[in-house]
């Protein structure tokens, strides 16, 4: 697949029938090609349509992020959890990196997506410890904490070392690594720092819009995201009923 991708003169019909072959990533890029992160009027219907759509630097880099996905996705509670939240967080992404004038939308998507890609390896890994992390944990910050004094660091290291070794792209695996609340954070590292945690956000709220609103205010402060509230408000529901509806259709 990433060969094929890589070859700008391989037939679009072609790519679409290798992906065929891989449920999982055709049923992720027509999910995108249809989600709120592109904003078509009307649908697309056909695999080939979604290739064009995302092009081949995309689908590439699609194809990376959803092996590691798949590699990840245990069939246990907390692994649904951090998959759902991952969709959500790459949704999201998408729609905030188009109004932020130095961030590329698609790496943004990227980025949310593999945004918890590290605390993922924990559930499937260590499941019952890092279940009871998760369950122990008051917020994302003392997650972490518990984190370090498991493994060693914390799970956005753990995914961006996991990156790396799979050859994404080093602003992807610096983006999930950062501190979104550092100084000298990029607009991309705040970002995925901002879409992590409101994707949590999104579930926790179970649809009241005001509940959301506060805790969004609080994670864009916390992130120093320079995009107004009611932006990321809108943005984030028009992405999570988007994603949540895929994921509903394909469960």
């Amino acid at each position: 697949m990433a060969e094929l991708a890589r070859d700008e003169n391989t037939p679009i019909a072609r790519i679409a029938e290798v992906i065929a072959t891989d449920p999982a990533l055709a049923a992720q890029l027509m999910r995108l090609a249809n989600s709120a992160a592109f904003g078509r009027p009307r649908g697309v219907s056909e695999l080939e349509q979604a290739v064009l759509l995302i092009g081949l630097d995309g689908i590439q880099r699609m194809a990376a992020a959803m092996a590691m996905l798949v590699a990840f996705h245990t069939k246990n509670e907390l692994s649904f959890h951090f998959h759902d939240r991952a969709v959500l967080a790459g949704s999201i992404a998408r729609v905030l990196g188009s109004k932020l004038p130095d961030v590329d939308p698609n790496v943004a998507f990227l980025c949310g997506l593999l945004s918890e890609i590290g605390a993922m390896a924990c559930a499937a890994i260590d499941t019952e410890e890092y279940h009871r992390i998760c369950e122990a944990a008051t917020d994302l910050e003392d997650r972490e904490a518990r984190e370090t004094v498991r493994y060693g660091g914390t799970s956005r290291q753990i995914g961006a070392e996991l990156l790396r070794r799979n050859s994404l792209p080093e602003l992807v695996a610096k983006a999930v690594e950062s501190d979104p609340t550092a100084p000298h954070a990029t607009s991309l590292e705040r970002l995925t720092g901002f879409v992590r945690r409101a994707a949590d956000a999104v579930r926790t709220s179970r649809g009241n819009k005001d509940v959301l609103a506060v805790a969004l205010d609080s994670i864009r402060t916390t992130t120093a995201l320079p995009l107004p509230l009611d932006q990321l408000l809108d943005a984030c529901i028009r992405a999570a009923t988007a994603a949540l509806s895929a994921l509903r259709q394909n469960r």
